[in-house]
């Protein structure tokens, strides 16, 4: 058997799932309908996100409710994954 021992400040970190973060679907309030939008909702309940997400797509799941697929940027090394996001917009 092998043991390896690391400094607290040495250890490697594996990735988080986003959905530890977001559960899938979540429902959030959005300022704006569009990606741009639906990104700065997130960023303000979780700026730990910021700039290692992006929204792949948005589409109407019926009247007035929407959903939104976020995905973890390829080269990121701290978080993996997807989720997908709810909201209510009404136009």
């Amino acid at each position: 058997m092998y043991v390896t021992q690391f400094k607290e400040e040495e250890i490697p970190q594996l990735p988080v799932n986003i959905r530890t973060l977001i559960p899938s679907p979540t429902m959030i309030t959005v300022k704006e309908n569009s990606k741009e939008g639906v990104l700065a909702s997130i960023y303000l309940k979780y700026p730990e996100l910021t700039n290692r997400i992006y929204v792949s797509g948005i589409k109407l799941e019926t009247t007035n409710l929407y959903q939104a697929v976020i995905k973890v940027n390829k080269n990121d090394d701290k978080y993996f994954e997807n989720t997908l996001l709810k909201y209510y917009w009404d136009d």
